[in-house]
């Protein structure tokens, strides 16, 4: 990666693969890369969306440059750094539950989970365990969105990035969904 950053530097023409999950993928990266291409305009870049153990084994095996994922365990011959906070937080349909809700009354709801992989996973079910939560039902959807539009659906309860329950624009919180 130094190899590829210093050759970069000097506006060497050349194709820089990034692996990004879902999150940072679409939220994220496309702010960076705007400022990438303005300084770097001869640079091409390939991006390429996984979970955030998809893409710590694309940056393990150098099938990426750099990789921008969630919390995980990083593989052997991985380089980590923090980037910036994040917060998961809990949505559902607007009227779905009460503001306070009751354990009970969430674990009858069906929880829409992200796949085995993915940090908003992790991060949400480390959260659950000392709270001993068992979902009456569990969905898994391989993204955020499916979630969101799942919930807005009325289908069920789950957990996502707070940067996806914001408009890109003013902040605003996204219409449909009530966060927790």
């Amino acid at each position: 990666m130094h190899e590829e950053l210093r050759a970069l530097r000097g506006a060497e023409p050349g194709t820089l693969t990034l692996a990004a999950s879902t999150t940072p993928g679409s939220y994220v990266l496309p702010s960076l890369l705007e400022c990438f291409a303005e300084r770097h305009p001869r640079v091409e870049v390939d991006v390429v969306i996984g979970s955030s153990r998809w893409v710590s084994e694309r940056v393990a095996h150098r099938e990426a440059s750099l990789g921008m994922a969630g919390e995980l365990d990083w593989p052997d011959g991985v380089i980590a750094e923090p980037f910036l906070e994040d917060e998961i937080v809990g949505i559902a349909a607007p009227g779905r539950l009460p503001a306070r809700a009751t354990l009970d009354l969430i674990a009858r709801e069906t929880l829409l989970s992200r796949e085995p992989g993915s940090s908003t996973r992790v991060v949400a079910e480390r959260f659950q365990a000392p709270l001993a939560y068992r979902p009456a039902k569990r969905w898994e959807l391989d993204s955020d969105e499916g979630i969101k539009r799942t919930v807005r659906a009325g289908l069920g309860i789950g957990f996502v990035s707070r940067r996806e329950t914001l408009c890109s624009c003013c902040a605003a919180s996204v219409a449909g969904c009530t966060v927790a």
